[in-house]
């Protein structure tokens, strides 16, 4: 649909703007390597270091000690809060998740907040909670396969078991609340509870430099090959972004109080798939109903950002604000 969609842009002759014509367009989404180094008001965006916003988190869980290869009731029947501190209903909280990590319960938290445990992450059960507030580790399953307290749940302290609850869109698991369950050999412990304390997540952020440009351009490009670490600190990774999000604010918005859903705290957005691709044209994306990007305009706040739409942290992998004028 991208490939098509460019062919009749070149057709129609529109838009006006001629693009860069020192190297030649960069695959399907049409982008075109920037000849401009990001002075304004130019309309090829390039977002480096001096864009980052400071991003900093913290994901506390707590520890629960059990009966090592006992198969306890996991209860939720009065969760109200999740670990962001939004409203949360239990009958209706998600998925039952539990992942089994090569990490110790100590760090685990905060590798959950950098979203980096897939490295190290052995497996993955879970179970549909629709209308449940209760249920036994035995009833998750990973695939056909149901999980075995036995001959799984055995005490290793270089191991988590994180146990939560997580929204699962059928590509990324959003976990809500979380608690780390530590097998103990000769333990006692032969119930689970997830409640409002089992989990915090904070965070803040500041504002990085803004990308400069006029609205007198039709057609603008991003370009983001510089960048060597993501927003939470990581190595970028090759494919890391696999859409690029345009979002519109009223005139004073602080962006950094919105990082964790730009597009859920703008009054207008448009997104773009990019998988394999680290420099587009904006004019390829689209908002809900299908328009296409219009272009920046004075008077709003906007925000451009790079997401991986199949990761769990809720936030970008980079983001930028631009100014206009």
């Amino acid at each position: 649909m991208i490939a098509t969609f460019v062919s009749l842009l070149g057709c129609s002759g529109e838009p006006t703007r001629t693009p860069p014509t020192t190297t030649p367009p960069t695959g399907d989404t049409g982008a075109t390597t920037p000849t401009h180094t990001g002075t304004p008001p130019g309309p090829d965006l390039v977002v480096t270091a001096a864009q980052d916003p400071g991003l900093s988190l913290t994901m506390s869980l707590t520890t629960q000690e059990i009966r090592a290869g006992f198969d306890p009731l996991v209860t939720w029947t009065t969760l109200t809060t999740d670990a962001w501190g939004d409203p949360i209903v239990a009958t209706a909280a998600g998925t039952l998740v539990l992942f089994e990590v090569l990490e110790p319960p100590a760090t685990v938290g905060e590798r959950l907040a950098r979203d980096d445990i897939f490295e190290d992450l052995i497996a993955v059960w879970s179970l549909d909670a629709a209308g449940l507030a209760s249920a036994h580790l035995s009833d998750l399953h990973a695939g056909p396969t149901a999980f075995d307290t036995a001959a799984f749940l055995v005490e290793n302290p270089a191991k988590s078991w994180v146990l939560g609850l997580a929204h699962d869109d059928g590509v990324r698991l959003d976990l809500r609340v979380a608690t780390v369950l530590v097998p103990i050999r000769n333990g006692s412990g032969s119930a689970v509870s997830l409640t409002d304390a089992s989990a915090s997540f904070t965070w803040s952020a500041g504002q990085g430099a803004p990308l400069l440009t006029s609205s007198r351009w039709d057609l603008w490009t991003v370009d983001w090959s510089a960048l060597t670490t993501d927003l939470v600190g990581k190595p970028m990774e090759e494919g890391a972004v696999d859409e690029v999000s345009i979002t519109r604010h009223p005139a004073g918005t602080d962006l950094s109080a919105k990082l964790i859903d730009l597009p859920a705290a703008s009054d207008a957005s448009w997104r773009l798939e990019v998988s394999g691709f680290t420099d587009v044209r904006l004019d390829l994306a689209l908002d809900p109903t299908g328009k296409a990007f219009p272009g920046f305009t004075a008077g709003h706040v906007w925000a451009i950002s790079g997401r991986c739409s199949y990761c769990m942290t809720r936030f970008p992998v980079w983001t930028a604000r631009v100014d206009v004028q």
